[in-house]
């Protein structure tokens, strides 16, 4: 970081790894049923903690237990590099409650790549990382395995009732307007969507940018995107 000094950077690095560990300990408790916020949300379907969404909450996650593995490291004391290191269940924990495939793929490849450990050691904290999951996987059997194989067809089917949106020339063109697709998706989302992915609301996005832009916005929409 240019301009900054070590000891910021040092800084910066310790928030992000007891505030992702702060974030995920909220997360986990919304998996339990113990939010105090009261969002009107299934947290079933992913705890997200303050973020708004899953896959707002996994890479702050991924980062700070990058910055807790790393930081569990190098500290000089041996108490603080205990501290670093009872940080990292819950941060795991949590991540594998967002139920966000793309940052449990990236938090692997973090712990084998990223981090200069030594070959045995890389290896034993990719161990104690698996366990970890394994563990909050475990405890949450009911919910995974139908969550992941509706993931898998879920969003082919939004996809695909997606492109009924565009029934005409004129959504072709210049679209729905900006910001309806999740107005839009209900009239042309198959009748057994729903019950057929457990949902109990509507998807508000289409999970797929230039697709979501199509509907809203038209090829002259998604043209003008292209050249932001």
């Amino acid at each position: 970081m240019d301009g900054v000094s070590s000891r910021e950077q040092l800084m910066i690095f310790r928030a992000i790894a007891v505030c992702g560990f702060i974030a995920a300990a909220l997360g986990i408790g919304q998996f339990a049923g113990l939010d105090p916020i009261g969002w009107q949300y299934s947290f079933k379907e992913g705890v997200f903690s303050l973020m708004g969404h899953p896959n707002m909450l996994a890479p702050l996650l991924v980062a700070a237990l990058a910055f807790q593995v790393t930081l569990g490291r190098t500290a000089i004391h041996k108490p603080s590099r205990w501290v670093w290191w009872s940080l990292i269940p819950g941060t795991v924990g949590c991540l594998v409650l967002t139920f966000s495939k793309g940052a449990w793929l990236g938090a692997l490849v973090a712990m084998v790549t990223l981090i200069p450990f030594k070959p045995r050691h890389r290896i034993a904290l990719v161990l104690v990382v698996l366990l970890v999951a394994g563990a909050s996987l475990f405890a949450v059997k009911a919910e995974v395995p139908g969550r992941l194989m509706s993931d898998n067809a879920l969003r082919p089917a939004i996809w695909q009732s997606s492109l009924k949106m565009l029934d005409s020339p004129s959504d072709w063109i210049i679209g729905h307007g900006p910001g309806t697709w999740f107005i839009q998706f209900p009239s042309h989302r198959d009748p057994q969507f729903l019950p057929r992915f457990r949902r109990t609301e509507n998807i508000r996005h289409a999970h797929n940018e230039l697709l979501e832009q199509l509907c809203e916005t038209g090829i002259l929409g998604v043209m003008l995107f292209a050249c932001i």
